[in-house]
């Protein structure tokens, strides 16, 4: 196992007998338990080419130091609670998520309901049944960008930069909401603070990469994560390995999983097209730039496995749910279309996904 193979574990068998250890390579969700041993990538400083058996892609893994960092802060850096926090505070984010988009409603004149969309989104159920942070990212990008529309800048900032150490693909939104925010009272220099927010992820990986230059050089830096191709490229060749029976033919779940989703994608990307000018500037340029994102995950990195379509495809969910707090000002025929949308994403949730038999018995 993965476990096995890394260095940080040498002689910890009391770690081991902590764990349940499956004889596979493990999933993402370990390299951040693994990270929280090594938050700071200090054991093996002098000898860095030691963590190629710490994590697949090091430079990568650890490039999402936020979540270990959350870890041994809750966990008050007892090992032995790593995995209950890293479970509270993966549902800890869902329920963030909620709380403010449920804010973020009322204060449009909307119903504080709104927040339960967030049980409608793909990307938190996979995210929450993996133990992977994409609700916490999310959270607190919510979080900022509540923060400006109240003006409190200095909050947003440091949300946003807590955010992007999670996940870094946020610095779209930040970025977009710096430019293109129309918030009242929100100066020049408040839009130059809030792009201050990517400055500790910058800081940060660069003191990754000066950590493991002698092994990967400005791959330390720059890590090459084929995760994006030309839209819609990846979803082809999805489909024509679909078209061949050749997806994952011993699990049809999976397969209809990626035709599910897929078709999804693509209906919320046109939905964000036809909402670029209701939904307003930071919002309507937003959601297509996410939509149009999630229409480029490359095949078979990301459409290899349906689940991490639906992780990497959170934000555009996010951002409808942004978009819908205002539907009652829209056309009705876009009224229909935004509950379309959602009706698709919680009937993949329920029937589509590969494992819509868990949810339903965590439901019932």
């Amino acid at each position: 196992s993965g476990f096995d193979r890394s260095p940080l574990f040498e002689g910890r068998d009391d770690v081991r007998a902590s764990l349940y250890l499956q004889p596979d390579e493990g999933y993402d969700a370990q390299f951040m338990y693994f990270a929280a041993f090594d938050p700071l990538l200090r054991r093996f400083r002098s000898t860095p080419e030691r963590y190629r058996d710490v994590a697949d892609a090091a430079p990568y893994r650890f490039g999402r130091i936020g979540f270990p960092w959350l870890v041994r802060a809750v966990s008050g850096g007892r090992w032995k609670s790593y995995p209950a926090a890293m479970v509270g505070l993966v549902a800890a984010g869902v329920a963030l998520s909620a709380f403010v988009l449920a804010r973020l409603a009322q204060g449009v004149g909307a119903t504080a309901l709104w927040g339960l969309i967030v049980l409608a989104i793909p990307g938190f159920w996979a995210s929450v049944t993996m133990v992977l942070p994409e609700p916490l990212a999310a959270a607190f990008l919510l979080v900022g960008y509540w923060c400006v529309t109240t003006r409190r800048i200095a909050c947003a900032v440091a949300a946003f930069a807590l955010s992007l150490l999670i996940r870094e693909t946020g610095v779209l939104f930040v970025g977009a909401l710096a430019m293109f925010a129309t918030v009242p009272s929100v100066t020049r220099r408040d839009r130059l603070w809030l792009l201050s927010a990517t400055l500790p992820v910058v800081v940060w990986r660069v003191y990754i990469a000066a950590g493991v230059w002698p092994v990967w050089g400005w791959d330390g830096l720059f890590y090459p994560a084929p995760n994006l191709a030309m839209p819609l490229v990846g979803m082809a060749g999805l489909w024509s390995v679909l078209a061949r029976g050749d997806y994952h033919a011993h699990v049809p779940e999976l397969a209809r999983a990626a035709t599910w989703l897929s078709v999804l994608l693509i209906a919320v990307a046109v939905l964000s097209a036809a909402l670029m000018k209701r939904a307003g500037r930071f919002i309507g340029i937003t959601f297509l730039a996410y939509a149009l994102m999630a229409l480029s995950f490359s095949y078979p990195l990301v459409w290899g496995h349906p689940a991490n379509a639906q992780r990497a495809s959170y934000e555009v969910f996010i951002l409808l749910a942004l978009a819908s707090l205002g539907v009652m000002r829209y056309p009705r025929h876009l009224q229909v279309a935004v509950a379309a949308c959602w009706a698709g994403a919680v009937s993949f949730i329920l029937y589509g996904a590969h494992d819509a038999f868990v949810i339903w018995d965590a439901l019932w």
